[in-house]
C-alpha cells in the first residue's frame, strides 16, 4: 500500500462535534482545503493521509484539514456556533494519543 492509504488505515475519529467552529475562523494557515464534492469518510481519509492534521472539518462537500502546534494552539480552539453546518472531528492515529 502507499504510505498514505497506510496512515488511513491506522486513523479513526476520536470524536466528532456538530455545532461549533474554529475560534479565529478557517482563513487561518493551519486550515487546509483538501477536496471539494467529498463525502464524510472521504474526507476522513484524505485528513489521515497526511500525519500533519489532528482534526478534520466537513461541510457537507467541503473537506479542511486543521493542524494545531500543540492543545493550546489559538487556532485550534473550538467555540459553540449555533449557526455552524459542519462537522469537525478529531483524529486518533494508531500508536499516539487522541487530540484533545
Amino acid at each position: 500500500l502507499p504510505k498514505g492509504d497506510v496512515y488511513a488505515q491506522k486513523c479513526t475519529i476520536d470524536s466528532i462535534k456538530v455545532g461549533y467552529s474554529l475560534k479565529n475562523g478557517l482563513d487561518t494557515e493551519n486550515v487546509k482545503l483538501l477536496g471539494d464534492d467529498l463525502e464524510f469518510e472521504g474526507c476522513r481519509k484524505l485528513c489521515c493521509k497526511s500525519q500533519i492534521f489532528q482534526y478534520g472539518l466537513h461541510d457537507g462537500s467541503k473537506c479542511f484539514g486543521i493542524h494545531c502546534q500543540g492543545n493550546a494552539d489559538p487556532h485550534c480552539t473550538l467555540m459553540e456556533d449555533g449557526n455552524a453546518v459542519f462537522s469537525i472531528f478529531a483524529l486518533k492515529r494508531e500508536g499516539s494519543s487522541s487530540a484533545q
